[in-house]
């Protein structure tokens, strides 16, 4: 994967620099499209676990990443320390 979007990235920078960047959604676009039909084709759906949700788990990670968020947003434009991204996090 890494080796892919490395390649990429490497013919968007030569499509830019000896052509134009009007070049680069002309390879990317069939690219993806490639990339999309043979993920469909390939890839299939893992077997279902039965159980059930970990809902403390979703509620205390979907907080988690809004405080964290909320600590980036407020730092930023209150010119805060930055122990108190950390403080947001826990």
């Amino acid at each position: 994967m890494g080796l892919l979007l490395g390649g990429e990235l490497l013919l968007d920078g030569l499509l830019t620099t000896y052509a134009s960047w009007r070049w680069v959604p002309f390879v990317n676009v069939p690219i993806g499209i490639l990339v999309a039909v043979a993920a469909l084709r390939v890839v299939t759906e893992p077997p279902r676990l039965p159980g059930p949700v970990d809902v403390a788990g979703a509620v205390i990670g979907t907080a988690s990443i809004a405080l964290m968020v909320f600590g980036l947003n407020v730092r930023t434009a209150a010119r805060l320390p930055a122990h108190f991204l950390a403080c947001c996090g826990l």
